[in-house]
């Protein structure tokens, strides 16, 4: 039909006819109505989404022990245009975006992106941006890095955190020389909130930096992907300190003072084992080692006094399986003993008004003769007692 048009617009001897430009008018006019009723009738939709760059052929750089990165990986982006009674039919996982890592030569280079379709599907139109992407190798290393943890939240008022346990306390990456040298362990979270006893758990670590800063990096391998762990949550009773004493003290002696300091003691652990301690006693004390010391004048309190003192290591006193609010200290025990008998003459008499009445008095010896007439001398019986004392 359009070869009759265009030979109609021509005389037999090849000179145009008259009115031509009026028919070539009506021809555009006829396909810009034909395309606008078509595009009317169906639409064209324009189409974009991010997409999943892939690699192929990444086997030649491992092979040469080198790792690759694509800065500009998460950047790509495919344009379509489809018919909008197609468009239902079109899904982002009709198109397949990648890389071919065996084109790069050196150690970095522009690779060009390749769009494929995957389905049969019925698109006007498709392109992909960028149309090329820079990638980078680097040599890949390994290092020992250590495992920590970071506790969050807190415990309710009367609980006590105890012992964390958890494994592994080492683990080795791999990855990029870049990478690897930044990072300087591997950290994970222990969430503390609504915990009212012992608990376990796997948390999945993170990398971070010599600044404890968190590091994220999709290319290292580690030797291990989760941590598993083990939280001790203590309760708190308190109880007191008990001494221990055996052993008895000389005549005239008396064991007149016991002091411990300090006399309590706090204790964190499992509720059932604290449920079975009502007191801490101290290692055995014999009091002969008190009444044998050296026995010092206590004016104040009017006797000799002999003292010695304990110091016991809080860690060597509690039960296993608890720990203390005194943890690293020590507990002090003194013990008096006191000789309670004072010589009279180490301790002046005084009057009732505070004066010194001078030496005691003494009686008169009383004189009597036997039967041949030879005097018998009678000691008075305060005399006789002191000379017994003699």
């Amino acid at each position: 039909m359009l070869v009759n048009y265009f030979k109609n617009l021509f005389n037999e001897d090849g000179s145009i006819k008259n009115g031509i430009i009026l028919r070539l008018i009506s021809l555009i006019a006829a396909i810009i109505i034909w395309t606008s009723v078509t595009n009317i009738q169906h639409p064209i939709i324009n189409v974009k989404f991010n997409a999943h760059l892939e690699t192929v052929n990444a086997d030649t750089i491992e092979y040469q022990g080198k790792s690759f990165s694509i800065p500009e990986r998460d950047a790509i982006r495919v344009a379509y245009s489809v018919k909008a009674e197609n468009s239902g039919n079109v899904r982002q996982s009709d198109f397949r975006v990648y890389v071919n890592l065996a084109e790069l030569t050196g150690d970095s280079g522009n690779l060009n992106v390749y769009v494929e379709l995957l389905n049969d599907i019925q698109i006007e139109d498709y392109s992909v941006t960028p149309q090329q992407v820079r990638v980078v190798t680097d040599d890949i290393v390994y290092k020992q890095v250590p495992v920590k943890y970071n506790v969050k939240g807190n415990l309710a008022e009367g609980l006590q955190l105890g012992t964390i346990l958890y494994s592994p306390t080492e683990v080795y990456i791999t990855g990029p020389s870049a990478a690897i040298e930044i990072i300087e362990g591997l950290k994970f979270d222990i969430e503390l909130s609504d915990q009212n006893d012992s608990f376990s758990d796997v948390a999945t670590p993170y990398y971070v930096d010599r600044n404890d800063n968190r590091f994220d990096s999709p290319n290292i391998k580690r030797s291990t992907e989760v941590i598993n762990y083990a939280v001790a949550v203590f309760s708190e009773k308190e109880v007191p300190i008990n001494p221990v004493i055996v052993g008895e003290v000389g005549p005239s002696h008396e064991l007149v003072e016991t002091k411990v300091n300090p006399s309590t003691i706090i204790l964190y652990g499992n509720k059932q084992l604290l449920d079975t301690i009502d007191s801490i006693d101290l290692p055995i004390v014999d009091v002969k080692e008190v009444d044998g010391g050296d026995y010092v004048l206590n004016e104040n309190e009017n006797r000799y006094e002999s003292i010695k003192e304990y110091h016991f290591n809080v860690a060597n006193l509690i039960p296993i399986g608890a720990r203390s609010n005194l943890d690293g200290q020590l507990i002090n025990l003194v013990l008096i003993v006191a000789d309670r008998v004072v010589n009279e003459t180490d301790t002046p008499r005084l009057t009732d008004n505070g004066e010194h009445p001078g030496p005691p008095p003494t009686e008169e010896t009383e004189v009597e003769t036997n039967i041949f007439g030879i005097p018998i001398i009678k000691e008075t019986i305060a005399e006789s007692q002191e000379g017994n004392n003699s």
